[in-house]
């Protein structure tokens, strides 16, 4: 914790000054990275602007550009093949479009499976919270922001993407577990290694509900490029620059 790590630095500064200076950094950057995640640093004063005023001007131009850049300029059209090419890379095209497919169904069964992809929260992320982590503001600029993405069909486009990517990473999942017992060592290896990248233990031989949930959470957010706070720098979540460095994630992470 935060507290234990203090107190290794209040020890360390007696008998390693150099080392207790890289712990305070460390402690710096966890409670940076923790307060940007949950939003509290928009009023912290040690990451944001003191004056209010700045920081409405800040907020006011992030929901501009949200607006402009996407509501009213073309990012609909590219957003519709985002799965082709960030999705379906990571998982096969046979997962995406046998997730699709199952998304498809008719009746009893295809309504369980698109519940069962909601529970792992995706439909709970609007568009202002994966780009910029805020909701939009209540004022003309915020309205209008919300309201140009909405008909210009991105919110609708990017709802649809959020159920393939979670439903596509559902079935990897599945091909991830069963590739791992592989007799072919290089394909063993290869499932083991993207197992832990979706928070899985190699070793685990029957997957939980929360464990199925979490991993279709975490490869929808990171296969559509949506703000994280854990991988991307630090600069990309200040509010101070959050303006200026909106829309650079995507290009950085492609």
């Amino acid at each position: 914790t935060i507290a234990d790590l203090r107190k290794l630095e209040s020890e360390l500064a007696l008998t390693n000054p150099t080392k207790a200076l890289q712990v305070s950094k460390e402690i710096s950057a966890i409670d940076k990275i923790y307060k940007i995640g949950f939003s509290l640093a928009e009023t912290d004063p040690r990451f944001n602007y003191n004056d209010p005023r700045s920081r409405k001007a800040l907020k006011v131009l992030v929901d501009f550009e949200v607006a402009t850049k996407i509501g009213l300029g073309y990012a609909t059209i590219p957003n519709i093949t985002q799965t082709l090419i960030s999705t379906a890379v990571k998982t096969g095209y046979y997962n995406t479009f046998k997730g699709i497919i199952k998304l498809s169904l008719p009746g009893d069964t295809g309504k369980k499976y698109r519940n069962n992809i909601k529970k792992s929260g995706i439909s709970n992320l609007s568009v202002f919270q994966m780009i910029s982590g805020l909701e939009p503001s209540d004022r003309f600029m915020g309205r209008f922001a919300n309201f140009a993405t909405k008909i210009s069909g991105f919110q609708t486009i990017n709802k649809v993407n959020q159920y393939v990517s979670a439903a596509a990473g559902k079935e990897y999942l599945s091909s991830l577990m069963k590739a791992k017992n592989s007799k072919i060592q290089g394909r063993r290896n290869w499932a083991k290694k993207n197992l832990k990248d979706l928070g899985i233990d190699p070793s685990t031989k029957k997957l939980t509900e929360k464990q199925t949930l979490e991993s279709m959470y975490r490869f929808s957010r990171d296969a559509q490029l949506q703000r994280n706070v854990l991988n991307d720098p630090l600069f990309f979540n200040d509010p101070r620059f959050r303006p200026f460095v909106l829309f650079k994630r995507f290009g950085y992470k492609q």
